[in-house]
């Protein structure tokens, strides 16, 4: 009714169905529980990376001449990695993100992802060596250390992306592989009542594993005009 005749007119709101919002939430959990790991693997990578630096170096020293033991060189080694460790991993973290790693940006998802990630690298490296040298010795980074950490970090982050593309790609032919022909038909649904176009639809049906399904049914299909159409046996 309208509005002069002196009534209220509704309006009908349908209500989201309990379906799409569930969908919807499980799409949105998963995303998030995606980035979470892709995050947490990046922070191993970046420290693992760092770790084998300081390792490699803490070998080349103790080999030459130096001051102190091996045992006072090692627990400097050490104490300098767990210095810089949870600033590394802020630095890296920060600037994958800003560069689109977890957000999926548009240069990140082209097909210069590889030249993506090595700027990135590159970046976190000179911020990261930048920041160590502006500590006034707080925390000691070699320079060979910074080298050989942005060659590593470069190597297992790309490496990374690679092992990740390979492996949507076989998921994606994987899904796309094509039924078996020779698939058996387990359910048949004999749908009754069309006259004689449903008729001469159950002649053409009246084969193989359908036709054993159809002769459990009435033996003629009544049409609008009272004229009954017999259902052939099959063959």
């Amino acid at each position: 009714m309208s509005a002069g005749n002196g009534h209220t007119p509704r309006i009908f709101i349908e209500p989201q169905s309990r379906s799409n919002f569930s969908a919807g939430a499980s799409r949105r959990s998963t995303r998030w529980v995606e980035i979470l790991i892709r995050v947490v693997s990046d922070a191993l990578m970046l420290n693992a990376a760092l770790a084998v630096a300081f390792a490699c170096r803490y070998v080349v020293t103790i080999n030459q001449v130096h001051d102190g033991t091996n045992h006072e060189v090692f627990l400097e080694y050490l104490s300098n990695f767990f210095k810089s460790s949870p600033l590394a991993t802020v630095i890296g973290l920060l600037i994958f993100s800003l560069s689109g790693f977890y957000t999926r940006g548009r240069a990140y998802r082209s097909r210069f992802k590889v030249l993506i990630v090595a700027q990135a690298v590159s970046l976190y490296s000179l911020l990261f060596g930048f920041v160590t040298l502006a500590s006034d010795g707080f925390i000691r980074v070699p320079r060979g250390v910074l080298f050989l950490g942005w060659i590593l970090t470069l190597a297992s982050l790309v490496s990374a992306r690679l092992w990740s593309w390979l492996w949507s790609m076989v998921v994606r032919s994987e899904s796309k592989r094509e039924l078996p022909r020779d698939r058996k038909i387990e359910t048949v649904l004999l749908i009754g009542g069309a006259g004689y176009i449903g008729s001469a639809l159950l002649r053409r049906l009246s084969i193989g594993v359908i036709a054993s399904a159809c002769s459990i049914c009435s033996s003629t299909v009544r049409s609008r005009s009272g004229t009954s159409w017999p259902i052939p046996a099959s063959k």
